[in-house]
């Protein structure tokens, strides 16, 4: 094949190459054209890590099983060291790396995985990761809350812990610097199990992140390996719930513009991570009850999920399937707003902090929790 000549022409499907003999025509498809399963239970699976004594996960669990029913795909949640998937594991792993046997374990057994973790709630409204990931990328969101610092940090410690020459471009500073989050994944078979069972002849080692440095260093250091960002709406974080819960009484309008934005963001995100800034009990109580009832202003995933039809719940769109079906969820979560107030659990001990008005408000004028889903 020659050099592409610039007066080359391109047609729908490739692009013509001039060469002094010929002109050839080059067939491409995108990535997302590419055969590549998005739903059937036999080959994908929505996977969860919960070993130990996770209280949150009364709140969790139940939002990834109805997730996974919405679109179609297979749950496991591996909450005991006697599941198959825990098994011939050498001794000395930390279980902050159980992640990686876990992977390899449901990619030998389905074509794709979505894993996340324990504690990220699901929204109801979330569209299928699988359907919004090229089959041969890996899908995670970049960390871009996060300061240069931070991940420039944390390159370093994977680098130095896991350099390889094919990284060497990202460990001098070169391509994208941003390190990507782990607790929120879509891969496939074909692209990553192959790379990914190396781990076991690897030296895993924790530099205040764990599997997050192995696995960002797995992707620079691997011809071919691409991310595919999957944005902040699929892996909001709790620091940034916390922002935009509440308020240190600072007034003027650069901080009302701010807090409306944050606003506005818990309300569109997907997926929220409760990261260890936040208390998970509480704040995933708060959160999927907000949600699921009135006044349905948190976790909606209002960018990226198809527009309900019908007004079943009249202030959120709802049609009357989608309202049963949240309702249901909703019955199979415990309850503990009794005990908490969401504002001082968020603030902790900081002075001043306190929830903002709309965080404190719980029920539609004249109704009970009920009432959000009467269609009269």
């Amino acid at each position: 094949l020659g050099t592409a000549d610039p007066h080359s022409r391109a047609t729908p499907r490739g692009r013509f190459l001039s060469t002094p003999c010929r002109w050839t025509l080059l067939v491409y498809r995108s990535a997302r054209s590419m055969s590549c399963p998005s739903s059937g239970v036999a080959s994908v699976a929505l996977v969860t890590l919960s070993l130990g004594s996770r209280p949150f996960v009364q709140y969790t669990k139940p939002l990834m099983e109805a997730y996974a029913k919405s679109i179609g795909v297979s749950f496991h949640s591996v909450d005991s060291y006697a599941h198959d998937a825990m098994q011939g594991i050498p001794k000395n792993l930390s279980t902050r790396f159980r992640k990686l046997p876990l992977l390899e374990h449901f990619l030998r057994r389905y074509e794709r995985v979505m894993y996340v973790d324990d504690d990220v709630l699901i929204g109801p409204a979330a569209a299928s990761l699988f359907a919004l990931t090229p089959c041969h990328s890996l899908g995670a969101t970049l960390e871009r809350h996060k300061p240069a610092g931070w991940h420039a940090l944390h390159r370093r410690a994977a680098c130095d812990l896991y350099h390889s020459p094919n990284n060497a471009v990202w460990c001098s500073g070169g391509g994208n610097q941003l390190i990507f989050n782990s607790g929120v994944m879509v891969l496939s078979r074909d692209a990553h199990l192959p790379h990914l069972a190396r781990w076991r002849g690897e030296k895993l080692v924790c530099r205040v992140l764990c599997d997050q440095l192995y696995l960002n260093a797995l992707l620079h250091r691997t011809a071919g390996m691409t991310l595919h960002d999957l944005g902040g709406d699929f892996n909001y974080v709790g620091s940034e719930l916390t922002r935009a819960v509440t308020t240190s009484g600072t007034a003027g309008d650069s901080h009302r513009e701010a807090a409306a934005r944050r606003r506005v963001a818990v309300r569109d995100a997907c997926l929220l991570h409760l990261t260890r800034k936040v208390p998970k009990l509480y704040t995933a109580d708060w959160v999927t009850h907000r949600a699921l009832s009135w006044p349905f202003d948190v976790l909606q995933c209002a960018r990226n999920a198809t527009p309900p039809r019908g007004s079943a719940a009249r202030k959120a769109g709802l049609s009357m399937p989608e309202a049963d079906r949240r309702r249901a969820i909703l019955a199979r979560l415990p309850s503990v707003g009794h005990k908490y107030e969401i504002g001082a659990q968020l603030c902790g001990k900081k002075d001043g902090c306190c929830a903002q008005r709309w965080a404190l408000s719980q029920r539609a004028p004249g109704e009970g929790n009920e009432g959000a889903y009467d269609s009269g």
